[in-house]
């Protein structure tokens, strides 16, 4: 079970890109271009998750749980999908160049990847359902998520551009709720909550695949 929690992430992200890959472009080209972001983006992405990991570690051992409900939704937000999310959108900023849908996918998912992998260690032994599976769904969907609202925010202006940002921005806080009815012991309101939340980032990948040219860069 504790595979599922190291690989589900860029594995997840070879099967969209497989499935799309007659839509995009040939073959050889998309292997071209898939082992050029893979050694590249993703990698970025791993070591760029470091400074997410220092951050998340110092708050999980100075700012304990808290059984109070605005408390404990709060940390667990914070803690397991807010701040990685900001420090994500960020680093993007700062350290990706073309930013294609490529580039940006691979980023993210090394990026949760070497969170999930993490996750591992810091709850070896108490695993439970919500760390097993729940989380790494939720992480999965965060990188469509990401990718996809992050081009449509580069490319757009003005009202449009503030609207993707904020529903970036909700992205985390819908999966924050979701850890919260967990931990509040919503089980079924949970697994319910996370399945729409997975569901709805691959329809939302079915809507915008179309419009997607992988090769192409965002405009800055």
């Amino acid at each position: 079970m504790m595979l599922f929690m190291v690989f589900s992430i860029p594995l997840f992200t070879l099967l969209v890109l497989s499935i799309y890959r007659w839509q995009w472009m040939d073959g050889g080209t998309l292997f071209s271009a898939l082992r050029g972001a893979l050694s590249n983006s993703f990698i970025k992405g791993v070591f760029c998750c470091v400074l997410a990991l220092i951050v998340i570690l110092l708050l999980r051992r100075f700012v304990p749980l808290s059984f109070r409900p605005f408390k404990l939704f709060f940390i667990l937000t914070l803690r397991d999908h807010l701040l990685p999310l900001f420090i994500l959108l960020g680093v993007c900023f700062l350290t990706l160049q073309e930013k294609s849908f490529f580039e940006i996918i691979f980023f993210a998912s090394g990026f949760y990847s070497l969170l999930s992998l993490t996750e591992v260690f810091l709850n070896y032994g108490k695993y439970d359902p919500y760390n097993l599976f729940l989380l790494p769904a939720m992480r999965m969907s965060m990188v469509l998520y990401f990718t996809l609202l992050f081009i449509r925010f580069r490319e757009w202006y003005g009202f449009y551009k503030i609207l993707f940002l904020i529903i970036i921005i909700l992205i985390p806080l819908t999966a924050g709720a979701i850890t919260y009815f967990y931990m509040r012991f919503h089980i079924k309101s949970a697994v319910m909550a996370a399945s729409i939340f997975y569901a709805g980032s691959i329809v939302f990948l079915l809507l915008e695949g179309r419009n997607i040219n992988p090769g192409r860069a965002a405009h800055l």
